[in-house]
């Protein structure tokens, strides 16, 4: 399964909503495109709380259904967020949010969607050489120190990632700090 991520500005109104009313602030969403979905998350742990948010796309109607505080527990035998792993078919039309809350991180989210919704959300992939698809991964690389690294020994040049910069791919600050867009998070290699 390929998770490919779309700004959250580009989601129907109806998904939109639906991720605010869980606290979901990020500027892009994972999109992960299946036929079937449990309503158990394990997204839950110490100071965190799962939750799963089934959304009608068309007319916004939404149900949300949240797990205990720290997953699965004994005080909440029925907590389906926590205890259902049985697979249920996603219909066309019907998106399935599942995330969690608390902790030290942010609200955490993915949306699964019934393949011939996920056509219907996907931006259209850039052509790239194997050089451009060469640099966009070193944005792969954790911490600027060791990206910083990777692009020396490349020999990655000012132009290459202004050119990167232009295509939508990478951003970068006024300090010439460059991170990955939406779309360069789509678009560089999986490795």
């Amino acid at each position: 399964m390929t998770t490919t991520y779309v700004s959250t500005t580009e989601l129907p109104e109806s998904i939109q909503q639906a991720l605010k009313s869980v606290g979901y602030g990020r500027k892009d969403i994972g999109i992960e495109p299946d036929e079937t979905v449990s309503m158990q998350t394990g997204a839950a742990g110490a100071g965190r709380r799962a939750f799963v948010v089934l959304v009608d796309i068309a007319t916004g109607r939404s149900e949300r259904y949240m797990g205990s505080w720290g997953g699965a527990n004994m005080f909440n035998p029925g907590n389906a967020v926590d205890l259902d792993s049985e697979e249920r078919a996603i219909h066309v039309g019907l998106a399935v949010i599942k995330g969690a809350e608390g902790g030290d991180r942010p609200v955490y989210a993915t949306i699964h969607l019934h393949p011939d919704n996920v056509v219907k959300l996907l931006p259209a992939k850039p052509t790239l050489t194997e050089r451009e698809l060469l640099v966009l991964g070193t944005f792969n690389y954790k911490g600027g120190s060791y990206r910083k690294a990777e692009q020396a020994r490349l020999n990655v040049t000012e132009d290459e990632l202004a050119n990167l910069v232009r295509k939508g791919l990478i951003s970068r600050n006024r300090a010439g700090s460059c991170q990955l867009t939406t779309a360069g998070r789509n678009a560089r290699p999986p490795y």
